[in-house]
């Protein structure tokens, strides 16, 4: 199913999320003109490929979720050894040692032995779902138990995503994200900003990780496929498309991180020194984000 299939019939946008979407579109034409008037002015040609992000001043650099989530799911894919879908639990058993990095010790202020418990602890519930290709976003954020409020908005974001322009570059899907965080995070406190707010951060780093270097990505879905086809005899009909890898790690760490907070009755909500003051349920949902992405990528089409 293609992700822009998962939030088609969901219920119409709200006129402040309409206007962010115009203004989006018509900054896009405006910054083609201005691209395409200095092109013409400096009679150079530049061969690079890779292209500027634009963010904004908006850059989720207060937030630490999506850059562990990216570091951490760099190692599983760049150590990647399976040839054919692998099983929930042979996945599950190659994942979590993978997740054991001393920049999380050295950088992020981890107690490596409380991480490595809270990963053996993680459950990873809807791999098999994922992996089949039948993990709707939509119906699964509405069936678990969230604020109405912050249900919406985070729906309501992942529509304006998939309403984007397909080569819409990592610059502007960015963009989108900081400006319907700035708009739509006002008022959002406690456990309902908590769960938004990995929503976003994830989000907004996921799409870097995983889309084309065109697109201003690392492009790590061709790197992934690239070593299954290199390592193994016949090649895994990756899923790639539209929305698809980091649009399911950010819906999926926000439901790792609403179970942690459910399960633990509230307390994984609280920072956690021994995880470098982050609260707890937000490294359950990295966690969880990036089993359920790569779990999508390599399952059968």
């Amino acid at each position: 199913m293609l992700a822009g299939e998962l939030f088609r019939n969901h219920s119409p946008l709200k006129d402040g999320s309409r206007i962010i979407l115009n203004l989006l579109k018509m900054k896009k034409l405006f910054m083609f003109l201005v691209i395409l008037v200095f092109g013409l002015l400096s009679c150079s040609v530049d061969n690079n490929n890779e292209i500027e992000l634009r963010s904004d001043n908006c850059t989720f650099e207060n937030m630490k979720y999506g850059k562990i989530h990216n570091l951490l799911l760099k190692d599983v894919i760049l150590e990647y050894e399976f040839c054919e879908t692998p099983s929930v639990e042979s996945l599950t058993t190659f994942i979590k040692p993978k997740l054991d990095n001393e920049i999380l010790y050295s950088e992020y202020g981890f107690e490596r032995n409380k991480f490595i418990e809270l990963v053996n602890n993680s459950q990873f519930n809807n791999l098999s779902i994922i992996m089949n290709g039948n993990f709707n976003t939509s119906t699964y954020i509405d069936s678990i138990n969230i604020n109405s409020n912050v249900k919406i908005k985070i729906l309501e974001l992942n529509n304006l995503i998939l309403q984007m322009d397909e080569n819409s570059d990592v610059g502007e899907i960015q963009n989108l994200v900081c400006q319907y965080y700035q708009q739509q995070s006002i008022g959002l406190t406690g456990n309902d900003k908590l769960f938004f707010d990995i929503f976003c951060d994830v989000a907004y780093h996921s799409c870097e990780f995983w889309l084309p270097t065109d697109k201003g990505g690392e492009n790590y879905a061709k790197k992934l496929s690239d070593i299954i086809t290199d390592n193994c005899e016949s090649k895994l009909d990756l899923r790639f498309g539209w929305g698809k890898f980091f649009l399911i790690d950010a819906v999926s760490a926000v439901a790792g991180a609403i179970a942690s907070v459910a399960e633990s009755g509230g307390l994984s909500a609280v920072p956690n020194p021994a995880l470098g003051g982050l609260p707890t349920a937000s490294v359950v949902a990295v966690v969880v984000g990036l089993g359920a992405s790569i779990s999508y990528a390599i399952g059968a089409s």
